[in-house]
């Protein structure tokens, strides 16, 4: 079912100044009324649809659903105009099929409509259909909903085979010393197997497994696969043929491309993976003085070089500026702000973070002298921001504080 959604993470910013970095964001769609030209939208707060959350127990004998919570969406809604909705902390009841509580699921949610009036954009009607065909496939019954099955059992049955060769794959690659350390681990475990069973006698063996088992038994433990599993995940860890044809494809299109880089000239090489590339004067952490800098504008990222050869051979940058997305903050006149304009070059301040997980922010002074539209454009695009937004320069003032 998730084939069109493939559970997609994003960074959520909350009005509390909070981030995840990590969470699921999914598409809902409106329920309708009437039908064929009468048929109109219900409002977000009439709709009876809800979310479910199916918790499952993933053992070895497969998965097993527990129980299911629901959560209805109109609890979520806030603002009947729409935008952004109150942030949702619930904790919700898993009943079984029994209807029986089995266990308490504690998320957080918010809901984001679009505006009272807002177009109809092409994303909203590519994602209207994709959700559409989703659902459609969901309710189909008859002859193609049983040759999709039987569709889907032949492609686990091929995955199966599937994981079966790979098993025997990674084999012949410990034996072929692919990954050498992981060889060497067997090598030991081996080893030590053959020395034990060399110098201790077998009944000896078989009386501390019964007692062992004896005492896990007396504790009441859950019975645990953990040597199985450890060898379980060795093997998994060892690439198979496929995937080593892979690295080795990937290794040659990389230095391909690195020679095309080589054989383009230099503002071709400059420009790779740039929004924007030129020089800029930068002041020092330490020395205070303006130094000339190689600066690359890329998606989320300013970095900067002492030469622009530097950069053209792969050497990490001397420094980088986190552009966060426009979610979070955007470029304004607080986060890209000119503070002078002499000697024929426009001085300005930036705030960023140094890393994607920071909290608070720095602030770093440039100088340039020709471009500075060109550059300021450059990094709206790679923030994604828009500008403008006093929220945004609300922000970024509590985190510069």
């Amino acid at each position: 079912r998730d084939a069109v959604l493939h559970n997609v993470t994003s960074a959520w910013k909350h009005n509390d100044g909070e981030i995840d970095w990590h969470c699921l964001k999914y598409p809902i769609l409106q329920e309708v009324t009437g039908t064929g030209t009468k048929k109109k939208a219900l409002g977000w707060n009439m709709i009876q649809s809800s979310l479910h959350f199916d918790l499952h127990h993933a053992g070895k004998a497969g998965e097993r659903m527990l129980g299911r919570a629901s959560v209805p969406v109109k609890a979520l809604v806030s603002n009947h105009s729409g935008g952004i909705q109150d942030l949702r902390n619930v904790e919700i009841d898993v009943a079984n099929q029994h209807g029986e509580k089995v266990a308490t699921v504690r998320v957080r949610l918010q809901l984001k409509l679009p505006q009272a009036g807002s177009p109809f954009s092409e994303l909203d009607r590519m994602n209207m259909e994709s959700l559409e065909e989703m659902l459609d496939n969901e309710r189909e019954l008859g002859i193609v909903g049983r040759v999709k099955k039987v569709r889907d059992i032949a492609m686990s049955i091929q995955d199966g085979l599937e994981n079966i060769a790979n098993f025997f794959e990674r084999v012949r690659h410990i034996l072929l010393w692919t990954h050498p350390m992981k060889t060497a681990v067997v090598l030991a475990y081996i080893s030590c197997g053959v020395v034990t069973c060399y110098f201790v006698p077998f009944r000896y063996l078989l009386i501390m497994k019964i007692l062992k088992d004896f005492w896990k038994g007396f504790l009441h433990r859950p019975k645990t696969r953990s040597f199985y599993n450890r060898i379980n995940n060795l093997l998994n860890t060892i690439p198979t043929a496929k995937e080593m044809a892979a690295v080795y494809a990937n290794e040659r299109n990389a230095l391909q491309e690195m020679t095309r880089a080589v054989q383009h000239s230099e503002a071709m090489k400059v420009t790779l993976q740039a929004i924007w590339s030129g020089q800029l004067y930068k002041r020092g952490t330490f020395n205070k003085s303006m130094k000339e800098r190689f600066i690359v504008v890329r998606s989320g990222y300013i970095c900067w070089w002492k030469q622009s050869s530097h950069a053209e051979r792969g050497m990490p940058p001397r420094g980088r500026l986190y552009i966060p997305p426009g979610g979070h903050f955007g470029v304004n006149k607080l986060f890209l702000d000119v503070v002078k304009k002499d000697n024929g070059r426009i001085g300005f301040n930036m705030l960023g973070l140094e890393n994607p997980a920071d909290s608070q922010c720095v602030k770093r002074a440039f100088e340039i002298e020709s471009g500075f539209e060109g550059f300021k454009l450059a990094v709206q695009a790679a923030s994604g921001a828009t500008e403008g937004s006093d929220a945004y320069a609300e922000k970024v003032r509590q985190l510069s504080i």
